[in-house]
């Protein structure tokens, strides 16, 4: 792992560090890995290393949830043409990430950082009739892909969507893991086809699956001894300054 100014072991423990606790981020609140990654990792490595170092936490972490959530069948019936835009928006993402310019890259991951926050915060309260999730849902499996190639991040227009369809717990979290994880596999292959994703880099991004499962580990037992609400609020504000950092890096290099 190459940082500026740290030993290979310095840096390895720094990336190490940042796994960890963006991975007890999402065990304690259920959200937040890709996002609470790349908002720290981008501030001192390069933006294309460190999205392929998220390829393999990201698959990982979308089939345990897809499986565990006993959902599948149900959800690919229910959201099979979203899936299939939102596999197809993926490749493409991936595609432009691996031609997009670094600095211009980090000041799209950091809009996206301030996005993500800025939904949560928001929580805006949408419905959707059933006649019209078909197309919704073409709309939202295609943006939300483009931002998954770009970022690893997805989180804003599918959760909003899945919200608006008025599932219960399971049913969200079962389809929200079969299509993240759906995304997970073109991810990975546009990310491979660009040599973003070399042998290399795979290596560290299955690396990175020890920090991270240590972190969810973390989050889960924390999360009974914290107001999880107040953690959140204070994530989101982390997030912003965090978005306007990576905002900075890319206008000033």
């Amino acid at each position: 792992m190459d940082v500026a100014g740290l030993s290979p072991v310095s840096a390895t423990m720094l990336v190490a560090l940042v796994l960890l606790l963006a991975a007890t981020v999402k065990g304690t609140i259920g959200m937040g890995l890709p996002v609470v990654s790349i908002a720290l990792l981008g501030s001192f490595l390069d933006p294309h290393q460190m999205l392929a170092l998220m390829v393999a936490p990201v698959i990982v972490s979308n089939f345990w949830q897809a499986v565990s959530s006993g959902y599948i069948r149900t959800a690919w019936r229910n959201f099979w043409p979203l899936i299939l835009c939102f596999c197809v928006a993926t490749a493409v993402g991936g595609w432009l990430m691996a031609s997009i310019d670094p600095s211009v890259l980090l000041l799209i991951l950091g809009v996206i950082a301030i996005g993500f926050a800025i939904v949560n915060v928001l929580k805006p309260t949408l419905r959707l009739r059933p006649r019209d999730r078909g197309w919704a849902g073409l709309v939202v499996g295609s943006s939300a892909g483009v931002l998954n190639g770009l970022s690893t991040v997805n989180g804003p227009p599918l959760l909003m969507y899945l919200v608006a369809c008025d599932l219960d717990k399971d049913q969200f979290v079962g389809a929200y893991g079969l299509i993240a994880l759906a995304g997970s596999i073109p991810l990975a292959m546009s990310y491979m086809a660009t040599g973003v994703l070399g042998a290399t880099e795979l290596i560290w991004s299955c690396a990175a699956l020890l920090p991270v499962f240590a972190g969810l580990t973390i989050g889960r037992i924390v999360r009974g001894y914290i107001d999880a609400v107040l953690f959140r609020r204070i994530l989101l504000g982390v997030l912003v300054v965090l978005g306007i950092n990576l905002i900075r890096r890319g206008i000033h290099g």
